[in-house]
C-alpha cells in the first residue's frame, strides 16, 4: 500500500478509532505490520499509534539505524533485533551472536526497543541458533 492510500483510506480511521480507545482508557496502540513501512511511519505516528512490531529489518527503507533515529523518540520500535528470515535461519552460531548484539546496541539508545526477532521463528532454524539469539540479547544489554 502506497503512503497516499494509507493517507486516504485509513489514517483518518485509524486516527480516530485510536483515538477514541485512548480516550477509554490508559491504552498505547501497537500495530503489526510486515514489510516496508518505513515510509508511512510519520502517517502512523501523526495518527496516533505508539508501537510498531515487527521491526523488519531485511525490508526496505526499514534499517534499524535510521528507523532509531528518525522514529525512535516517537514510537516504541518491537523488534528488529534478529532478522528470521535470512540470519537465523541461515547464519553460524558466531554470526548470529555478532547480529544480535549489533541490532542491540542501535536499537536500545534511549529506551523505546522491546527485544524481539523479526517476525515467527521458521521451522529451519536450528535450535543452537534460536539460543545464541537470546543469549546475545541478554548479553548486549548487561554489557550497558
Amino acid at each position: 500500500m502506497s503512503p497516499r492510500m494509507y493517507r486516504e483510506f485509513l489514517k483518518p480511521r485509524y486516527a480516530r478509532l485510536w483515538q477514541r480507545a485512548k480516550e477509554l482508557a490508559n491504552v498505547k496502540v501497537m500495530l503489526h505490520s510486515c514489510g516496508s513501512v518505513g515510509r508511512c511511519l510519520p502517517d502512523l505516528i501523526e495518527a496516533g499509534f505508539d508501537a510498531v512490531t515487527p521491526v523488519q529489518i531485511s525490508a526496505k527503507n526499514m534499517d534499524a539505524a535510521s528507523l532509531k533515529r528518525e522514529f525512535g523518540k516517537d514510537i516504541v520500535l518491537w523488534g528488529g533485533g534478529c532478522d528470521t528470515q535470512w540470519m537465523l535461519s541461515r547464519g553460524t552460531p558466531d554470526a548470529v551472536s555478532e547480529h544480535v548484539k549489533h541490532q542491540v546496541e542501535i536499537l536500545r539508545q534511549e529506551g523505546g526497543f522491546v527485544f524481539q526477532q523479526v517476525i515467527n521463528i521458521l521451522g529451519d532454524v536450528l535450535a543452537e541458533n534460536f539460543l545464541v539469539m537470546f543469549d546475545a540479547a541478554r548479553s548486549a544489554v548487561r554489557a550497558s
